[in-house]
């Protein structure tokens, strides 16, 4: 879970003060220790649930992009180009529906424990963030490039 070495050390201590107590307080306190890493772990696997819905859409992008560098799909149909721009728009903005409800869990889990999220060691909320900012800004659609054909490092 990437639990600080102080923290740990402060869960432990209140652990053994609850053994000297007695085997109930003791029971209590692992239970109550337990609870709580259980609903950290839940609130973590829902915001990879969601940077997973973030990376299939990645993927379906590329395709799509991939697809739409080809130069004979406009041979006999004027109106593909006009489908193509329409498709990248609701591309965009569901992109930027998705990042946003991620970045508000994050943020709202970051909150509640009062910890960045990190994810493979790189935390999660600031590469989303400026992901988010370039979606808005260039539309971030031009993802068939290969400087961009890799996810956004921390979501893969």
């Amino acid at each position: 879970l990437g639990v600080p070495t102080a923290d740990q050390e402060s869960t432990l201590q209140g652990l053994r003060a609850s053994q000297r107590q007695g085997p109930l307080e003791e029971l209590q306190a692992l239970q109550a220790e337990t609870a709580r890493l259980e609903a950290k772990l839940q609130g973590r696997r829902e915001i990879l649930r969601g940077v997973k819905l973030c990376t299939d859409l990645e993927g379906e992008i590329q395709g799509f992009e991939k697809d739409a560098s080809d130069s004979c799909r406009l041979r006999g149909n004027s109106a593909k180009l006009m489908q193509e721009e329409q498709q990248r728009l609701r591309f965009r903005n569901k992109k930027g529906r998705l990042m946003e409800d991620l970045l508000g869990r994050i943020a709202e889990w970051e909150r509640e424990h009062e910890e960045r999220f990190l994810h493979r060691g790189v935390p999660l909320r600031e590469v989303l963030e400026q992901d988010l900012q370039d979606t808005k800004d260039l539309g971030a659609l031009t993802l068939a490039q290969p400087s961009q054909a890799a996810p956004a490092p921390g979501l893969a």
